[in-house]
């Protein structure tokens, strides 16, 4: 029984943390001039990685960018990193160091981060956003997308499970 209700109290958490995202992005997106979005994409490092080493160096930078810029950093399912901060020069100077600091273990330099200015490209992070969550199953899919085919599988799912009991 404590082992359900610390699973249920994890699944909570993990919500809440996925809600907090959301939120914080809308938010921004309110007054997005000078706000910006960098995504870390520690998730298309060669395998094996990322390891413990490029999480703790890449939250570093991160959470330094963060103070400096009047952000917050948000770790995703897939270990990247998203910042939204403050920032004058476009976030030119944060870009370029974590693409200094991780090109050799990426396939593609270029791609090792990506770079919203939410004045401009605010729908692009809440699609980044909201798939990412959805991926990680921390948020329900759009209530504009049809339910039916989601409801047969579940009915399908209790139809077979009876068969197999009886």
């Amino acid at each position: 029984m404590a082992t359900a209700t610390a699973i249920e109290a994890a699944d909570t958490a993990t919500h809440h943390i996925g809600r907090h995202l959301l939120d914080a992005v809308e938010r921004a997106s309110r007054a997005p001039q000078g706000r910006m979005a960098l995504v870390l994409h520690l998730s298309h490092m060669r395998s094996p990685a990322p390891r413990a080493h490029h999480r703790r160096i890449a939250r570093a930078v991160m959470d330094d960018a963060a103070q400096r810029h009047a952000g917050q950093v948000f770790a995703l399912h897939n270990d990247d990193l998203l910042l939204l901060f403050r920032s004058n020069d476009a976030g030119a100077a944060i870009t370029e160091s974590l693409a200094r600091l991780f090109s050799i273990d990426v396939p593609d330099p270029a791609g090792v981060t990506t770079l919203w200015s939410l004045a401009r490209d605010a729908g692009a992070v809440r699609q980044y956003v909201r798939a990412r969550l959805l991926d990680a199953r921390l948020i329900p899919p759009c209530p504009s997308r049809p339910a039916a085919s989601t409801r047969s599988t579940r009915s399908t799912r209790s139809s077979s499970t009876a068969a197999s009991a009886t």
